[in-house]
């Protein structure tokens, strides 16, 4: 299998978003906390654009982002990371910035198996995550 080559490569330090349920102190009622797990580091190939915006559909509010980071399946298979919205990005190379994932995509399909993973990026927080 053919492993594509990412352009000016550099390392994405992300912390994976996972939701704990916990009981109110009166036990009546069980709400969702976000609760981080621990930080991965993986290879992306960045491209940087300022040009976020939003735009409303039928289905709702739908947030667009030319900020995206290109992954190879291959590398975030070995860290055992998969990639959701909401995932928490701390530190871009040695630029220590909060970008949230706003949207996951694969591609570059061969053979039934995608090996890319497109994440479309954003500098503001997701629906409150």
């Amino acid at each position: 299998m053919t492993v594509p080559n990412l352009i000016n490569p550099v390392v994405l330090e992300i912390e994976p978003l996972g939701l704990s349920t916990d009981q109110s102190k009166w036990g009546s009622e069980i709400y969702g906390d976000v609760a981080r797990t621990a930080k991965i580091s993986v290879n992306a190939q960045l491209h940087w654009t300022s040009d976020d915006y939003n735009f409303t559909t039928l289905g709702g509010s739908v947030n667009k982002s030319s900020t995206y980071a290109i992954l190879r399946k291959k590398d975030i298979d070995l860290v055992s990371y998969i990639p959701q919205n909401g995932d928490k990005i701390v530190k871009v190379g040695d630029l220590i910035k909060t970008l949230f994932v706003i949207n996951v995509a694969y591609y570059d399909q061969r053979k039934g198996i995608f090996n890319l993973v497109r994440l479309d990026l954003a500098d503001t927080n997701p629906v409150n995550i």
